[in-house]
């Protein structure tokens, strides 16, 4: 098995670096590290979303990023990712934060291991928040438990054609 840490980078597309980060920083505090202008399209910055990873977000100048759909497989070139949190107190307070800024309904999906909420930030982007119970990891899933999101939507999607 490949030793991974987790993610390095995300790469996103936006039309308002400035709005983005902000949403970041305010929920997340997760300022803005660096910024590059990148003429002539546009600029890019680098926002840590934990550990090593960070978010790399591209402004591209008449970049429409919300013209894809809301539904699954129909996001964008990512569809989501989830953030993760160390403790179950931070997961709350990240909740919190998130449903005072209207980017959540603040429900939680409670995969036996792993606890879970979405969001959308200011782009249209869906994405998550995880955090792995106490002494728990993703090699403790159980997945004949669990029922397969993917395989639902695809098994709905097939059922309406």
């Amino acid at each position: 098995m490949a030793r991974l840490t987790g993610v390095n980078h995300i790469a996103t597309v936006t039309a308002d670096l400035d709005r983005l980060s902000d949403f970041y920083e305010r929920n997340f505090d997760a300022p803005k590290l660096l910024e590059v202008a990148l003429p002539p399209i546009g600029r890019h910055a680098f926002i840590p979303i934990g550990g090593p990873a960070v978010l790399h977000v591209f402004e591209v100048d008449g970049t429409k990023p919300t013209d894809f759909g809301d539904e699954i497989f129909d996001r964008g070139r990512v569809d989501h990712f989830a953030l993760q949190t160390e403790t179950f107190e931070d997961f709350e307070e990240l909740r919190s934060r998130l449903i005072h800024e209207g980017a959540t309904e603040g429900i939680v999906n409670d995969f036996g291991v792993l606890l879970t909420f979405s969001f959308t930030d200011p782009d249209g982007t869906w994405a998550e928040v995880g955090w792995w119970k106490d002494g728990l990891g993703p090699l403790d899933i159980n997945v004949n438990s669990l029922r397969d999101p993917i395989a639902e939507a695809m098994n709905e999607a097939s059922a309406d054609v």
